[in-house]
């Protein structure tokens, strides 16, 4: 419910401290199993074959009091873990469907549903016992039994005995619900003040620290509507509202549930499903598919498939030799006259074939590409304090020989009006 966003006040799962579940779910199971059983039928449990469905906490309380009784157990389990446990124990690890006929006693131990189903009835040995001391009455499917037994006895108050039609009886203790409780007086006392216990300091903390479970409405509402940010204050009191401003973790907001379980929806949905949900579209009298029913249907597509081509390919054609060749493809212009479609030759290696004719125009206007070397950017020689004489590389065959420089370039003129701008830059600076 936490999950779903479904839970509308604080709660704590006592099922889950570990002074419950490890002492109430296992030493309690332990003792009262075996009263009910042996209050409702008075039978002897030694040399007895029993088979304990889950080895949790509640199944491991009820292996160890069988096995103490005498009885050889075996042990369902889907849990890796556990069930490696329970062969650690030396107990003997195996499936339903083969302790079914194995086994005299059944016990489920799962808080899980369906565990003990029709199938099973039917295997199992005459006057067989079932009981279960899990959650409620859904992990044995009695209602199978009263629908599918030919007679229906009560030996005595929570305790019926079925006649199947194999002509095997079945005997079920406490219509499926805790045998512990529907035929016996359930767990001892002492072990039963622990989890009460758990349950009164539950109720403190809850009572005490409301606030620290109780989540605020306003702050819920600026969630869901996308009001809540830095800007956001509760109408409660602001920072002086005593309520939880955050959402556990896993809380869903309605917002979100709707698009979670349509995803859910859609992942439950088989191919299976979708077919028979559209064939029901359809409405009745519809034939049965078969293979030959297929086949003629896909044979008919694909004749239908290949004339609307040939139709399609007549009428291009048509038109191509009436003139009105607009909107033809390329692909449709070559098919209707292949005389367009002129491939290039090819040499005996299957290359294509080129004219070197065409090149013949080509180096008129090429250009002379030189290799460069250092020798080629190094100057031969340099005369001293002349450098417009320096000897050219072995390029001056084609470059001049010199570089021209304008020896007036810096002539006195302009040196004095370089002392001058300089003088009142100067002037200016001091300023």
């Amino acid at each position: 419910m936490k999950k779903e966003g479904t839970l509308k006040v604080p709660c704590i799962n006592v099922n889950d401290s570990v002074t419950k579940s490890k002492f109430d779910n296992l030493y309690g199971c332990r003792e009262s199993l075996a009263d009910g059983i042996k209050r409702a039928t008075d039978i002897m449990l030694a040399g007895k074959v029993a088979c304990v469905a889950g080895f949790g906490d509640v199944g491991k309380g009820c292996a160890q009091s069988l096995r103490g009784f005498g009885c050889r157990v075996l042990v369902t389990e889907i849990d890796p873990i556990n069930a490696l446990q329970a062969a650690m124990e030396g107990y003997e690890v195996t499936t339903m469907e083969d302790a079914a006929s194995k086994a005299s006693i059944f016990v489920t131990a799962t808080g899980c549903r369906d565990i003990v189903r029709g199938e099973h009835f039917e295997k199992m040995r005459n006057d067989a016992i079932v009981c279960n001391i899990g959650h409620f009455d859904i992990e044995i499917d009695v209602k199978w039994l009263e629908k599918n037994a030919v007679e229906k006895i009560e030996i005595k108050p929570q305790v019926d005995r079925y006649r199947l039609k194999n002509g095997n009886h079945i005997i079920v203790l406490a219509q499926g619900r805790l045998v512990n409780l529907g035929c016996a007086m359930g767990h001892p006392s002492f072990v039963m003040s622990s989890s009460f216990t758990n349950q009164v300091l539950a109720q403190i903390e809850l009572w005490t620290k409301s606030d620290k479970y109780k989540i605020c409405k306003h702050f819920l509402d600026a969630l869901e509507q996308n009001k809540y940010g830095w800007f956001w204050e509760c109408p409660n009191g602001g920072q002086k509202c005593h309520y939880r401003h955050a959402v556990p973790p896993g809380f869903v907001l309605k917002k979100n549930k709707k698009n979670i379980d349509e995803v859910k929806a859609e992942d439950t949905l088989t191919i299976e499903d979708l077919i028979e949900t559209e064939r029901a579209k359809l409405g009745g009298n519809l034939p049965r598919i078969t293979l030959e029913i297929f086949l003629a249907w896909k044979k008919a597509k694909i004749r239908e498939k290949q004339d609307s081509e040939q139709k399609e390919r007549d009428r291009k054609r048509d038109e191509f030799k009436a003139g009105r060749s607009i909107g033809l493809s390329g692909r449709d212009m070559f098919t209707f006259r292949p005389e367009l479609a002129e491939d290039d030759g090819q040499d005996e290696e299957g290359e294509e074939a080129y004219d070197l004719s065409r090149l013949e125009g080509e180096e008129d206007n090429a250009e002379v590409v030189r290799e460069i070397t250092l020798e080629n950017l190094m100057a031969e020689s340099l005369k001293a304090g002349d450098l417009a004489a320096a000897a050219a590389s072995p390029i001056e065959a084609s470059m001049a020989t010199s570089v021209p420089i304008d020896e007036k370039l810096f002539e006195d003129d302009d040196l004095e009006d370089l002392e001058e701008l300089e003088d009142e830059l100067e002037e200016l600076e001091i300023k």
